[in-house]
């Protein structure tokens, strides 16, 4: 689901499940070298010298060859990381899905340390569960630190009905809940903008300048289908109805079909940005969405032309299929970089796109503002990160034993990087020892030390959560 078809990537630059092959072994090469064992000297692979350089080595350092996992009940249900924040002293948190023993799954929220082992000082026990009515599914989206390390979840929760309410959580830095917030380190909301219980949920979270907790997602309307929103919560929990939404606290967008924002960013100026998918002339495009401060739409100064000021959408990748875009970052120079998914009429490619600070799309990356990647097989983009040479991780899944998780290095104009992952410019990964042998990237964060981290899902005894690292 994604923007204008600039190139494809595909089959040329994703080479052959053969040369992926090639690859795989050659990582394995590198991690016995990193051991410190020895192969025929005539297939060894050098391993980078300096620390930390990102050449897209697994990082035996961490966990068992640059993989941990983790999984609530032996024997049953599927534990997934969805989202991922990284602590200036290098911990690793990560929030998702945990099976709850119950016929329903529960929040997930687990901090690592740096050699990839449990955090036992957070909770007792490394990770904490929350769980609002059993036999209904709760779960993390999107996760954010604060700068006193106190930690913010974004997700939805399971009520009767049935029907789903977006929630928010703040723990303290030691796993408890912190009760400063909302009285009970808890909140939920439902209904915002049908008036009535619908389904709504929270899919990405960021804290502003004064530490005020903005939150993107959807909330069911009374067509029935979704609007995209975006709410805003004071520091100790109180909808911000003072200051944005004009006395709502929240914002939302209703256009002609289903509309979600999946990801949120602020900018220095206090001003919001959203990313998602909104339907453009019936056709479901990707979405970036821009709001003052004041919680109004940015209808002056970015992408002030038709067909909606304030809101880009990219023209479709691959016409008239869907595009949507999953997750939003703003690089070094302001612009606005989203990555996501585009159909290409028989598979799902991986989309990037590029979208300068007027709204306009970055003609520098990628010809058209838009790249995308895949050929044959699902690939697809679940989140990114830009380093400080404005090269973009993206993190995701591809074909291979299964499905297998894919990680990305894109050069500022969208070509994929020849000097990352032995010179191929992405690394597949397939962990799984499990039918159906699938892994999948859902976050990536680059650490103070510049390794690649990314958290997700690998198909073991049952779906575990897992954490890679990645040199």
């Amino acid at each position: 689901m994604n923007p204008p078809y600039s190139r494809p990537l595909g089959a040329a630059l994703l080479r052959s499940l053969a040369q992926k092959a090639t690859l795989a072994a050659l990582l394995g090469a590198a991690l016995l070298a990193a051991a410190g064992c020895e192969e025929d000297s005539a297939k060894a692979v050098p391993v980078a010298t300096a620390p930390y350089s990102t050449t897209g080595i697994p990082d035996v350092g961490f966990g068992t060859g640059g993989l941990v996992t983790y999984n609530n009940i032996a024997g049953g249900g599927s534990d997934i990381g969805q989202a991922m924040a990284i602590q200036p002293d290098g911990k690793i948190v990560v929030t998702g899905v945990t099976f709850n023993g119950a016929n329903g799954d529960d929040m997930l929220l687990a901090r690592f340390n740096a050699n990839g082992s449990l955090d036992t000082g957070f909770g007792g026990t490394g990770v904490v569960t929350y769980n609002y009515t059993d036999n209904l599914n709760d779960a993390g989206h999107a996760v954010a630190m604060q700068p006193d390390g106190k930690i913010v979840v974004a997700g939805e929760i399971g009520r009767t009905g049935p029907h789903q309410d977006m929630a928010v959580w703040r723990y303290n830095a030691d796993g408890t809940l912190d009760a400063t917030f909302n009285g009970s380190g808890f909140l939920s909301r439902g209904g915002d903008a049908a008036g009535v219980a619908q389904n709504d949920m929270a899919w990405g979270v960021a804290i502003d300048g004064v530490g005020r907790i903005v939150v993107a997602g959807q909330s069911g309307n009374a067509t029935p289908d979704a609007d995209a929103m975006i709410w805003r919560f004071n520091p100790n929990g109180a909808l911000d109805t003072a200051a944005f939404g004009g006395g709502l606290g929240f914002a939302l967008y209703d256009g002609a079909g289903a509309d979600i924002a999946f990801a949120v960013a602020v900018q220095s100026d206090g001003k919001i940005v959203t990313a998602g998918f909104s339907f453009v002339a019936a056709v479901q495009r990707m979405a970036v969405w821009r709001y003052t401060a004041g919680g109004v739409l940015d209808t002056t100064a970015f992408q002030t032309g038709p067909p909606t000021p304030g809101l880009y959408s990219a023209p479709s990748g691959f016409p008239p299929n869907p595009d949507s875009a999953n997750a939003l970052t703003i690089d070094g120079a302001g612009n606005l970089v989203v990555s996501g998914v585009s159909n290409n009429g028989t598979f799902d490619t991986a989309a990037i796109w590029r979208v300068l600070p007027s709204g306009a799309p970055d003609t520098a990356f990628g010809g058209t503002g838009a790249v995308h990647i895949g050929g044959a097989g699902v690939h697809r983009a679940w989140s990114h990160a830009v380093d400080g040479q404005g090269r973009i991780l993206v993190a995701g899944e591809g074909p291979g034993t299964g499905q297998d998780l894919y990680l990305w290095r894109l050069l500022p104009d969208g070509t994929l990087d020849p000097s990352f992952a032995l010179g191929l410019g992405f690394v597949p990964i397939n962990s799984a020892t499990s039918a159906p042998n699938n892994d999948s990237g859902r976050a990536v964060r680059i650490d103070g030390k510049g390794r690649i981290v990314v958290a997700g899902a690998s198909d073991q005894a049952n779906t575990d959560l897992a954490v890679w690292r990645f040199q």
